[in-house]
């Protein structure tokens, strides 16, 4: 029996290959892109929105460990790129859905999506709670735009390595380097401040 290729790649990502991660994406990006563009574009969607409904889908494949990634068996003659282009169409459509019914809280439904981890080695009080300090971080990182978010998934959680992630981002190793650094500063600021303000109330 011949090997898929598709489903071997996929066994890679979830078997923790961080190179495989940025083949899989570059591999299914322009069917993803695709299937937003049918359901969103008509409807006069700007780029930005598109790029970051792709980057949320993206990541909502790599969440948990890949548990929606897992759920696939191929059954029926089903490929992976059908079952991928159902995934972008159905978060395509429930993106239209929350435009219209949320619109002042678009963002908020794409914030629980992520799903990740840093070690900032914070030098804050020893005194604060850790789970604390991790709710709060995990909120900062939700509120950063999906570009951000699917950025430090692969740099710090599925330890993708930066030049992978400089093709994909089309940006060069050092730049990553230099992106990682400001995010993690970035929230390691805001973390410091919402730490103090939590410890004032």
């Amino acid at each position: 029996m011949a090997i898929d290729p598709d489903k071997q790649l996929l066994d890679q990502c979830l078997n923790g290959d961080p190179h495989a991660w940025e083949t899989f994406i570059k591999r299914f990006s322009p069917l993803v892109y695709y299937a937003i563009q049918t359901v969103v574009h008509p409807t006069g969607a700007m780029p930005d929105e598109l790029i970051d409904l792709h980057n949320e889908i993206f990541l909502s494949l790599m969440e948990n460990g890949g548990r929606k990634l897992r759920q696939y068996e191929g059954k029926n003659g089903c490929s992976l790129s059908t079952w991928i282009r159902v995934i972008a169409v159905r978060a395509s459509i429930d993106y239209l859905k929350r435009q219209k019914t949320l619109v002042s809280l678009s963002g908020e439904d794409a914030g629980r999506r992520a799903d990740v981890t840093l070690t900032l080695n914070l030098s804050v009080d020893e005194q604060l709670v850790e789970d604390e300090e991790k709710r709060i971080l995990k909120e900062l990182i939700d509120d950063l735009p999906p570009g951000d978010r699917l950025f430090l998934r692969l740099l710090y959680y599925e330890e993708v390595p930066p030049a992978d992630i400089a093709h994909l981002f089309h940006t060069t190793p050092n730049a990553v380097y230099s992106r990682g650094n400001y995010l993690r500063e970035k929230l390691k600021e805001a973390l410091r401040k919402k730490m103090c303000k939590s410890g004032d109330t």
